[in-house]
């Protein structure tokens, strides 16, 4: 088994890659949001995987953090989305 480490809240957009070692390659984790995503390389294609979690979460010490550029297009897509989502609440919390 990999070693691990604890991921909790972050202060910012963070991404992880596992280099492919299972189908949900990719970890999101959003700025002060107490969840993350996992997702396949296709999250938004009906094969493909987009699970969310609550943190803390557990990453593998061989996962690579990388940025935004480096996430497939279906990807960022998909994070865009949550992100979008999640300031039109902010803004309809505040009204």
């Amino acid at each position: 088994m990999d070693k691990c480490f604890v991921l909790h809240a972050s202060e910012k957009l963070r991404f992880f890659d596992n280099g492919g070692a299972t189908f949900d390659r990719y970890t999101i984790v959003y700025p002060g949001e107490d969840f993350f995503d996992a997702m396949s390389h296709n999250p938004l294609y009906p094969g493909g995987v987009w699970a969310t979690g609550r943190l803390p979460c557990f990453i593998s010490t061989q996962d690579k953090e990388v940025t935004y550029n480096d996430l497939p297009l279906e990807v960022q897509q998909a994070v865009n989305f949550v992100l979008r989502k999640s300031k039109h609440e902010i803004l309809v919390d505040d009204n």
